[in-house]
């Protein structure tokens, strides 16, 4: 089957912050240790609404993962999901998706749209294109004409549903200063996007590993965003100056009989 991916955003009270953490990456390694996902990681996020934030959420955290598995995942789903597997309370919701384009790597992982596996080829391209060869290997882990082909590739109207597109990169060193401070114009551009719905800006690591999951009300709207006023000036400064060592690109329609919205 193709892949399915799964956002979970969980809310925690902080006075029982560690021991929810505790409990959910338990979870989390427990799923990975018996093979029952193919990509399983625990995140943190923003405070800011709309996406990227250098300072934290310390009450919000997301479980994002990907399945090839058509019963573990029901079953995964049909038990409440993290909140079932780890036993916690927690605000949650969970947005299920089907991938339609995916490019790139996550830590040496590619996704494909007929499997979703870590095999040697896709480790060794993702070490290839970010280690010491990448300008040799022609520029940054994804180039702008690609993106854009993925983008732009299929039928583009206003009425063929809702999108998710999930980006994530793992910073350069010595770019992080200048990707932090094109941060602050992109997220009001993002913020007064028309057709956007929810956006989350989460990640390992903070600062350097950073990844946007946005659900918009059309292709149509996302595209607007994404190839319009200040965000594309960043898109093109990204990869002429070589921003990422590592990035990942998906786009895939919203699979409303997984999604689930509820508060504790």
């Amino acid at each position: 089957m193709a892949p399915t991916l799964l956002f979970e955003v969980l809310r925690f009270k902080l006075s029982r912050l560690l021991p929810s953490l505790r409990a959910t990456f338990a979870a989390s390694n427990q799923m990975r240790q018996e093979g029952r996902v193919d990509f399983v990681k625990l995140t943190g996020t923003g405070s800011n609404e709309y996406g990227f934030s250098i300072l934290p959420d310390l009450r919000q955290y997301v479980v994002f993962s990907i399945w090839s598995n058509a019963l573990e995942i029901k079953k995964y789903v049909n038990g409440g999901g993290i909140v079932g597997a780890s036993k916690i309370d927690s605000g949650y919701e969970r947005f299920a998706v089907s991938p339609t384009s995916a490019k790139g790597f996550w830590d040496g992982y590619a996704l494909d749209l007929g499997k979703a596996s870590l095999d040697p080829s896709a480790a060794t391209s993702a070490a290839t294109l970010t280690g010491s060869n990448l300008n040799a290997a022609g520029g940054c882990p994804i180039d702008l004409k690609e993106r854009s082909k993925l983008l732009r590739g299929g039928d583009i109207n206003g009425n063929d549903g809702r999108i998710v597109v999930l980006t994530r990169a793992s910073i350069r060193w010595q770019r992080l200063l200048r990707f932090w401070q094109s941060v602050p114009s992109v997220t009001r551009s993002l913020s007064g996007s028309d057709g956007l719905i929810r956006s989350i800006g989460f990640g390992e690591y903070p600062l350097i590993r950073q990844a946007t999951f946005s659900i918009w009300e059309s292709r149509q709207s996302m595209i607007e965003f994404a190839y319009g006023g200040r965000h594309q000036e960043i898109i093109k400064r990204t990869y002429a100056e070589c921003w990422y060592r590592e990035e990942m690109f998906v786009e895939g329609r919203l699979m409303s009989d997984m999604c689930l919205s509820e508060s504790v």
